[in-house]
């Protein structure tokens, strides 16, 4: 788990700082496209290195459209779904 592109987060005295609420609403947001970049490079290595992709694209643009993609098709299934 030495991977730079892993979301750490530092507990200091039992308190949560408010900035740290922040990056968890970040890693949440994030977490398909990472997902699906971490597939791609550990699973795919060769695509990976046709498009450059690297553990520093994490939060990233691609990861940006990945997730953006996923969040806005799991909010259509689920007003779909209600109907």
């Amino acid at each position: 788990m030495n991977n730079p592109g892993t979301w750490s987060f530092n507990w200091d005295r039992g308190l949560t700082p408010i900035n740290a609420v922040w990056h968890w609403i970040q890693w949440f947001f994030y977490f398909p496209g990472d997902g699906l970049l971490y597939l791609v490079i550990h699973r795919t290595p060769q695509i990976a290195d046709y498009f450059d992709i690297t553990i520093s694209s994490y939060g990233g643009t691609l990861s940006t459209i990945a997730s953006l993609s996923f969040w806005i098709s799991l909010g259509i299934v689920l007003m779909v779904a209600k109907k």
